[in-house]
């Protein structure tokens, strides 16, 4: 009498290659699903970590040439706060770029600063950020050593 113990036709063993390969594709991509979402805060942290690494390195050099220039108080850093019921992503770019803007401020004596033109420089402005058009109304500017802008950004229709 011949034992029979784990011997496989072709049928069975094709079975098997079959689910084998099924719960690879299913295990991938739930670990992908699951995953992504957290590369996604990372990838967003990462973009806020190196726009406030550029910002700080470009204040220092204009807070350094102010001081080597003028005796008086520089504009020493900008805070932008926006309310807006638009999605993270943009909200982060658009607070970039609006920072990008207020960068030729960085340094210049607060004397220097016109209200009115900070003002003009953000009042009713359009943004194009993702494809989407997006005004922005000043609520507060406070000027100090640190400009603060309060503004209020919403999608604008096309």
């Amino acid at each position: 009498m011949a034992m029979n113990f784990l011997t496989l036709n072709r049928h069975d063993l094709f079975r098997l290659l079959v689910f084998f390969l099924l719960g690879f594709i299913l295990g991938g991509s739930t670990i992908t699903i699951l995953v992504s979402r957290r590369m996604d805060d990372l990838l967003l942290e990462q973009e806020r970590l190196i726009a406030m690494l550029n910002e700080k390195e470009q204040k220092l050099t204009r807070l350094e040439e102010s001081l080597a220039t003028h005796r008086q108080r520089p504009v020493e850093g900008v805070e932008v706060f926006i309310e807006s019921p638009l999605s993270r992503h943009t909200l982060q770019t658009l607070e970039q770029r609006i920072k990008e803007m207020i960068y030729p401020f960085f340094g210049r004596p607060l004397k220097e600063l016109d209200p009115l033109s900070l003002l003009i420089l953000f009042e009713d402005r359009l943004f194009i950020i993702d494809k989407q058009n997006i005004t922005v109304d000043v609520e507060l500017i406070i000027i100090k050593e640190t400009l603060s802008f309060y503004l209020q950004a919403e999608e604008a229709p096309p």
